[in-house]
C-alpha cells in the first residue's frame, strides 16, 4: 500500500478528468487514466467494472486486538495492485508542492462493514483489501491489525451446511435395515460388533450429523457398493491385509492391492472376484442376525411388571404376517391387523 504515487520532476497543476479505458466490460471502463502534474499517466481502477470488483459482497472487518480505552484510527488513502498494474483509490488534486497525485483518505475504526453495492464502500473496500495490516490480503506484510469476514459468503456457508446436515439425517433416519445399518458404518472404518439395534442407528445419525458432506459423498459415491463390499469382506475376513505377502488379499490367494485405493480399483475391475465377494460376505456376516435376533428376543418379552400374553402372542403373529414395523405397534393397533388377518 501506498499514500502516494511517487513520480519524476515535481511540477503543479489541476488534476484533469480521466480517460475511460478502452478495455471495457458490458460497456463499463476497467479503469481511468489520470495525468499527474509531472505528466505521468496513472491507471486508476473503476469499481463499478464487475471484474475489477464484486459489487455484491458484504465484508466486515474488525481489530485482531481490541481495546476497552482507545478506539484504533488506522487510515489508508490508495493500493497498488501489481497484477493488474493500476491503483485502486480516489484520486481528488494533485500536490502542488510535488506534482504528485492527492488521494482522499479512508479511516478505519475498531469495526467497518462494507456493502459493497454501494459505490462509495466498494472503492474504500477495493482499496482496503489490499492492505498490508489486512490479515489474508495478498499484500499483508508485517503486524496485521484487522481480520475480515465475507457475511456473505458466511451466510452461504451456513445455508450449505445446514442443507447438508438435512439431508444426511433424513438418508440416516429412514436407513432401516440393519445391514445397511452395519455397511455404512464400516464405510467409516467402524466396527458395529457389540451395538444393538437402536445403538447402532444412534451412531449413523451421529455420523450423518456430525460430518454431513462426508456421509452423503459416500452415500452418493457411484462405487458405494463396491467400497462397502470391500469393507464387509475385511469385517469378516474375506479380505485381509498382509504387507509381506503384497497388501490386500482375497481369500488369501489373489492380491489385490497395496493400498486400499488400489485394492479397492482392483475389486471394481474385476467383476467376478466382486460378484464372489458380495454373496460370500453376506453369507458370513452374521452380526445383522444377531442384533436381530437380540433385539426380537428382547420385544417378545413382556415389560417390566407386565403379564400381558395377549401382547406377546400378537407380536408373534404380527411376525408371521410380516408386517413392517411390528415392534413399535401398540397392543390395538397389533389387534386390528391380526383381526383383519383372520378374516382374509
Amino acid at each position: 500500500m501506498t499514500d502516494e504515487v511517487k513520480t519524476g520532476p515535481r511540477r503543479s497543476g489541476a488534476l484533469s478528468a480521466g480517460l475511460p479505458s478502452k478495455i471495457k466490460t458490458k460497456g463499463v471502463p476497467m479503469y481511468f487514466t489520470f495525468k499527474d502534474g509531472n505528466g505521468f499517466e496513472i491507471k486508476v481502477a473503476n469499481t463499478d467494472n464487475p471484474l475489477v470488483c464484486d459489487r455484491n459482497q458484504i465484508v466486515e472487518i474488525e481489530t485482531v486486538k481490541k481495546s476497552n480505552t482507545v478506539e484504533p484510527r488506522f487510515s489508508v488513502s490508495n493500493a497498488y495492485d501489481d497484477e493488474m498494474g493500476m491503483y485502486f483509490g480516489v484520486p481528488i488534486g494533485i500536490d502542488k508542492r510535488t506534482g504528485d497525485l492527492k488521494w482522499q483518505r479512508f479511516t478505519i475504526g475498531d469495526r467497518k462493514t462494507y456493502d459493497c453495492k454501494r459505490h462509495a464502500d466498494a472503492v474504500e473496500w477495493s482499496v482496503v483489501k489490499r492492505s498490508s495490516f489486512l490479515e489474508g490480503s495478498p499484500y499483508q506484510r508485517g503486524k496485521v491489525f484487522y481480520k475480515q469476514f465475507d457475511k456473505e459468503a458466511e451466510a452461504r456457508e451456513i445455508i450449505v451446511k445446514s442443507t447438508l446436515r438435512v439431508q444426511a439425517n433424513e438418508i440416516a433416519t429412514k436407513m432401516i435395515a440393519i445391514e445397511d445399518q452395519m455397511d455404512m458404518y464400516r464405510n467409516f472404518g467402524k466396527n458395529p460388533e457389540g451395538f444393538t439395534m437402536i445403538m447402532l442407528q444412534a451412531e449413523i445419525i451421529k455420523i450423518a450429523e456430525r460430518n454431513p458432506k462426508e456421509f452423503i459423498d459416500i452415500w452418493n459415491n457411484k462405487n458405494r457398493s463396491a467400497l462397502t463390499t470391500f469393507n464387509r469382506c475385511i469385517s469378516v475376513g474375506l479380505i485381509t491385509f498382509n504387507i509381506g505377502n503384497g497388501g490386500y488379499m482375497w481369500k488369501e490367494s489373489f492380491v489385490l492391492g497395496s493400498t486400499e485405493q488400489t485394492a479397492l480399483q482392483a475389486l471394481i475391475d474385476n467383476k467376478n472376484i466382486l460378484n464372489q465377494a458380495e454373496i460370500e460376505s453376506r453369507q458370513k456376516d452374521t452380526m445383522g442376525k444377531k442384533m436381530m435376533s437380540a433385539a426380537e428376543a428382547k420385544f417378545f418379552q413382556p415389560e417390566e411388571g407386565e403379564e400381558n400374553v395377549e401382547l406377546v402372542e400378537l407380536r408373534m403373529a404380527a411376525k408371521l404376517l410380516q408386517l413392517a414395523d411390528y415392534m413399535s405397534m401398540d397392543i390395538d393397533t397389533l389387534r386390528k391387523y391380526v383381526d383383519e388377518a383372520g378374516e382374509n
